[in-house]
């Protein structure tokens, strides 16, 4: 898809060039500062909101735009990006417009600056996060659960240079590793995307600085669907991640917490179903779940063990002579 065309513009003079920033701020300037000073994420949105509503206005000029300045490297791409608050063909709209007056790179580019959650955070209840997190703008757009941003993101950046990657942000997050976390149909286009490129599993499998893989993160989401979207990762080439522990000592199943074999249970139908969707022929399904029940069934039997010597020490511990 060839970008839009822009016709030429007369530049503006400097006197209208320095007055833009002036009327930006005077626009934006309480909105802005949600960007420069951590607090909760709802009040980050809301002034998220409130700018793309400005930079999506018909009467914002391409320099403008291009002129458009906030604090700590946050760039319009990434308020387009997460402004869930704004409808997505609103968004889409500005991307659009963006693309067609910015250099393609903006498009692959980190789109904040890189600061850890100690210097600038959001909040979720008591949980704190970087907002500045060197993300890329498709960051912006999964962390949402915006699909058609996304796509068109990724679309651009297609245009740009032949090829999608998978960017990781300061933290160590790829795109399947936030993913992990949101709607499945998310996941189901990046593993589209991605699919039988050389790679995929180390994609599928990588680990955060915490060394949180993709279902790590799931199973330690609220997500009614966790157990679709753990299934889907592991069908796709996760079940590496199974053994991986991460920095809190734990295994992906140690974070799903199952009680029960009925639980597990249920994580055996979600692969089994998952794998039924498919299209592929009867005999390449039944080798598909043999292959992934075989690395399964192998860490539960794993997690149940350690759950039982752990529960052995806990009685020893409480026996008093």
């Amino acid at each position: 898809m060839a970008p839009p065309i822009t016709p030429p513009m007369t530049p503006p003079s400097t006197s209208r060039l320095d007055s833009l920033a002036e009327d930006q701020m005077h626009a934006c300037s309480e909105d802005l500062k949600q960007f420069s000073e951590s607090g909760p994420l709802a009040e980050k949105l809301a002034a998220a909101k409130n700018i793309v509503e400005y930079l999506a206005n018909p009467e914002r000029t391409d320099q403008e735009l291009k002129d458009f300045k906030a604090p700590n490297g946050f760039t319009p791409l990434f308020f387009a990006a997460i402004s869930c608050g704004v409808s997505e063909d609103a968004r889409i709209d500005l991307i659009n417009k963006l693309y067609s007056i910015l250099e393609p790179e903006k498009f692959i580019s980190h789109c904040t600056d890189k600061l850890d959650e100690s210097e600038l955070h959001f909040e979720v209840g008591s949980k704190k996060m970087p907002l500045a997190n060197n993300d890329l703008p498709a960051h912006g757009a999964i962390f949402t659960g915006s699909l058609g941003v996304l796509k068109t993101l990724l679309g651009f950046e297609e245009n740009a240079t032949g090829m999608i990657g998978c960017g990781v942000n300061n933290t160590g997050n790829n795109y399947f590793n936030l993913a992990a976390s949101q709607q499945i149909d998310i996941l189901n286009y990046l593993c589209e995307t991605f699919r039988g490129r050389e790679g995929y599993e180390v994609l599928l499998n990588h680990q955060t600085d915490q060394a949180q893989t993709p279902l790590h993160q799931v199973a330690r989401s609220g997500k009614d669907d966790k157990l679709q979207v753990f299934a889907k990762l592991l069908v796709e080439g996760a079940s590496k991640s199974l053994a991986a522990i991460n920095h809190d000592d734990m295994t992906p199943l140690d974070c799903l917490a199952l009680e029960t074999d009925a639980e597990y249970e249920k994580v055996q139908t979600a692969v089994s179903d998952c794998i039924d969707q498919m299209d592929l022929a009867t005999d390449v399904k039944d080798a598909k779940k043999k292959e992934v029940f075989s690395t399964l069934d192998e860490a539960y039997k794993t997690y149940k063990d350690n759950k039982k010597q752990l529960s052995a020490r806990v009685q020893g511990s409480n026996i008093h002579p």
